[in-house]
C-alpha cells in the first residue's frame, strides 16, 4: 500500500509539471504570435519595391521636405538654414533675406551662408520664410544645404 502511495504522489507530480509545462508552452506559442502579428504590421512587405527616393542636396524638393516637418518653432527654439552660396552671390542672397527681417552670416572660407529662424513662429510664418528662402535660391543659384535646431 506505501508502494502505491508513493507511485501515486510521483504521478501526481509529474502531471502536475507536465500540466505547468504545457501552459508555459502555450503563452510563449501566444506571445510569438502577437510578435508575429507586430512584425507584420510594422515591417514593409519584402516583396514590395521601394523607389529610391534620395534627393541631392540643394534640392527645391528637399528645402520643402525639410520645412514641411515643422509644424512651429516654440519661443526658446531657433533653427539655424545653411546655404552654400557663391561670394559674388552672397549680397544678392542676403539683400533678399534682410528685406523679408532675417539677418544672414557669410563664411567665405566655407562659402556657407547662415541665417537663423528665431521663435516662436506658428506654420503660416514659416512657410513664408520657405517662400523667401526658395525666391533667394533661384535668384543666386545657391545650394540649400540643410537645418539644425538650436
Amino acid at each position: 500500500m506505501k508502494f502505491l502511495n508513493n507511485l501515486a504522489r510521483v504521478m501526481a507530480a509529474l502531471a502536475a509539471i507536465a500540466a505547468a509545462a504545457a501552459v508555459i508552452y502555450r503563452l510563449i506559442e501566444r506571445r510569438n504570435e502577437k510578435m508575429d502579428e507586430l512584425d507584420a504590421y510594422l515591417m514593409d512587405d519584402p516583396d514590395e519595391t521601394v523607389e529610391n527616393q534620395s534627393l541631392e542636396p540643394g534640392e527645391v524638393e528637399y528645402l520643402d521636405q525639410d520645412f514641411g516637418e515643422w509644424n512651429r518653432i516654440d519661443h526658446d527654439q531657433s533653427v539655424e538654414v545653411s546655404f552654400l552660396t557663391e561670394p559674388d552671390q552672397v549680397e544678392a542672397f542676403q539683400k533678399d533675406l534682410a528685406e523679408h527681417g532675417c539677418s544672414s552670416q557669410y563664411d567665405p572660407n566655407s562659402k556657407i551662408l547662415t541665417t537663423v529662424l528665431y521663435g516662436p513662429k506658428d506654420r503660416a510664418e514659416i512657410e513664408e520664410f520657405k517662400t523667401v528662402l526658395k525666391g533667394a535660391l533661384a535668384k543666386t543659384n545657391s545650394t540649400y544645404l540643410g537645418y539644425a535646431f538650436e
